[in-house]
């Protein structure tokens, strides 16, 4: 089952990210729920490795080893073991790709692969664009831009945030 899915996370790597999600996203139609199936279908497998290599790491510690000893089953000792030492790490990946994903809503939207009917970063930059007043108002630009840009940072803060509430050795003495 291993191999099975690490097959599939690499085939999932070696695509073009941002033309299969915006194939996708021409195929199913342009709604904001196909845009959101779409980038999930297509953005799972960078954190998939990840998370499985700090799994095959964990796993060969010593302590895994004397839990198995002791007569551990192997669902104990993942949800005892393994388990909260993976959760910080998929979440602090999880935050980090949040700025990933709303760049890449935002340029599904200003490419015009986005839903029309809702207001969006990426309509405005579109619009913008499409009117020309990129040039005679190039001010408009800026809060765009600069609201992606903070929405992204914040989830990575809060990312790292918890990362060094729960990891004792990220904690400042």
């Amino acid at each position: 089952m291993d191999a099975l899915i690490m097959r599939l996370v690499d085939v999932f790597l070696s695509l073009p990210f941002l033309i299969f999600v915006i194939l996708l996203v021409s195929l199913l139609g342009p709604n904001i729920w196909y845009v959101v199936v779409a980038i999930v279908i297509f953005s799972w497998a960078g954190t998939a490795r990840v998370v499985r290599a700090v799994t095959l790491s964990l796993k060969e510690r010593p302590y895994i080893d004397a839990s198995r000893a002791q007569g551990a089953s192997n669902g104990r000792i993942m949800t005892t073991h393994i388990l909260p030492n993976v959760l910080p790490l998929t979440f602090f990946y999880m935050s980090t790709g949040v700025g990933g994903v709303i760049i890449t809503e935002a340029t599904l939207d200003f490419l015009g692969f986005g839903d029309p009917t809702s207001v969006t970063w990426g309509m405005l930059l579109q619009f913008l664009q499409t009117t020309g007043y990129t040039l005679l108002a190039p001010w408009w630009l800026v809060p765009p831009g600069v609201a992606i840009i903070l929405l992204s940072l914040s989830f990575y803060l809060v990312g790292r945030a918890f990362d060094e509430i729960v990891n004792p050795r990220l904690r400042r003495r």
